[in-house]
């Protein structure tokens, strides 16, 4: 498999002077990530934005713009999706690129196991190779996960990788799936015109403070929402779907299942043949050295089945990678330090443990939060809708984070690192910030706790009380003290 998980493991095995044969099914690279996921729905989604900020810049000083007359151009949408495509597959996913890497790669061949090292691969024209390999990663991923809905196989629906394939932009879309792929794409349609309802629970991973901005914004940009159970599809006379949920009818010209994903193909590569223990679920493996039930054998990204993100099936590869070709072992990183990220707008990242999980793991949790209304960069950008709020250990050890804010994964990246190297709202207060960045006001938020906590702490009161300068009065006589020598000086 050659998606991220696939180029980062041939890239790394390579690196450390492995010889390498990358086995793609497909006539490309690149995988989910960069023909289905990750670049063509961001390139969608800031043609949305372009769009939204079009119709609703009269705030900001925008003048001679109709906002009933803005319309999307699904042609011009398309090729900046197709030309984000092919400059990122040229720059980073190509097979000229991987060979140029010492990675030798076979596209349009699909493997399937002998034995523990030896795999048949079969091309598209039939014929057939047996090659033998000291170790093996497999890196295959995951696709649409279909769910059990009564008349879906009798009517023509839409995955996140079809969607992108639309002749023409729909005037009504049902999005069943409330998750990452469904709230990001049910927002972008929405923005381009389309007349989107969602179906289903509102980012079900993220806590009841996401949803209630999250609902908020969506209501707001005319996003119909319905926290039910697609429960029926029937065809639409002349056309379109009638979806049955919750109790309630929707017809919709187009329907998108974006009910999460699932590993896919794995009982066609005879895993059991090489003594590999799967299900469809996905494979087993060590969490921490990612290698199999078959000593050979590793596997590492969306084939595992559990979390499922880019930037984690890259790492895990990379672990795997090196615990194939090295003397010693590296480890894959626990599910705490994997940070998660949404792509809406606001977009929603999260980091580390939930306040119920931090809470039940210790005592002494603390919730700090502060609102966008608070920050001053978000004021400037008209963009005051959403949170920034970490989860405080005993000690000010971070232990999780959440941020809703037009930035959120950025910001995100900061609390990941928090959380993974195990630092203190101390370290955060103590590092500089730029300000007015969004960040800072992680800095404010650190501060805060990180001064509340010295108030508190009997050493440092005990001698201040000793030892410390003698203060005249309280701080309100104080600072009236301070203005009439003010005024006097002046």
């Amino acid at each position: 498999g050659a998606g991220s998980g696939g180029l980062t493991a041939a890239r790394t095995a390579a690196r450390f002077g492995a010889r390498v044969l990358l086995v793609e099914k497909l006539q490309r690279l690149g995988g989910d990530c960069t023909w289905f996921g990750c670049v063509p729905s961001k390139a969608l989604i800031r043609c949305a934005r372009a769009v939204h900020e079009a119709r609703t810049g009269t705030r900001f000083g925008v003048a001679g713009v109709d906002p009933n007359a803005v319309h999307t151009n699904w042609a011009a949408v398309k090729q900046h999706i197709q030309q984000s495509q092919s400059h990122i597959y040229k720059q980073d996913d190509s097979p000229e690129v991987l060979e140029g890497e010492g990675v030798e790669v076979r596209l349009g061949v699909a493997a399937s196991f002998v034995s523990a090292q030896e795999l048949r691969l079969v091309s598209e024209d039939k014929v057939e190779d047996v090659v033998e390999a000291a170790k093996v990663i497999i890196c295959t991923g995951a696709g649409p996960a279909v769910p059990p809905i009564k008349g879906l196989d009798s009517v023509p629906y839409l995955t996140y990788e079809t969607i992108f394939d639309l002749d023409a932009l729909p005037a009504s879309l049902a999005v069943v799936g409330g998750g990452p792929i469904g709230s990001e794409l049910a927002q972008a349609f929405a923005r381009f015109g389309c007349k989107v309802t969602l179906v289903g629970k509102l980012m079900p991973r993220e806590d009841d403070d996401v949803r209630k901005v999250m609902q908020k914004v969506f209501l707001n940009e005319g996003i119909a929402m319905l926290d039910g159970r697609a429960e029926s599809v029937e065809p639409r006379p002349g056309g379109g779907v009638v979806l049955k949920a919750g109790g309630q009818t929707i017809s919709c010209d187009k329907l998108l299942v974006a009910s999460g994903r699932r590993p896919k193909g794995l009982e066609a590569m005879d895993l059991d043949k090489a003594g590999v223990k799967w299900s469809d679920r996905g494979i087993e493996v060590d969490p921490h050295s990612l290698r199999s039930s078959a000593r050979s054998i590793y596997a590492a990204g969306d084939c595992l089945g559990g979390l499922q993100f880019t930037h984690l099936a890259g790492y895990q590869a990379a672990v795997a990678a090196f615990n194939c070709v090295q003397a010693i072992s590296t480890s894959a990183p626990p599910p705490a330090a994997v940070p998660r990220c949404t792509f809406t707008h606001p977009e929603v990242a999260s980091v580390g443990m939930s306040l119920k999980e931090a809470q039940d793991s210790q005592s002494g949790v603390s919730v700090s939060m502060r609102s966008l209304g608070h920050v001053d960069r978000a004021v400037c950008e008209g963009e005051t809708d959403g949170f920034i709020k970490v989860i405080v250990g005993s000690g000010g050890q971070v232990l999780g984070a959440t941020v809703v804010a037009n930035v959120a994964g950025e910001i995100s990246s900061e609390l990941a690192l928090a959380v993974s190297a195990k630092l203190k709202m101390s370290n955060i207060a103590s590092t500089m910030h730029a300000y007015p960045a969004m960040s800072f006001a992680l800095q404010q938020i650190a501060a805060e706790e990180y001064y509340s906590s010295l108030e508190g702490n009997c050493v440092l009161n005990a001698l201040r009380r000793c030892c410390g300068p003698r203060l005249k009065g309280n701080s309100r006589e104080r600072l009236s003290e301070n203005e009439d020598s003010y005024s006097d000086s002046e």
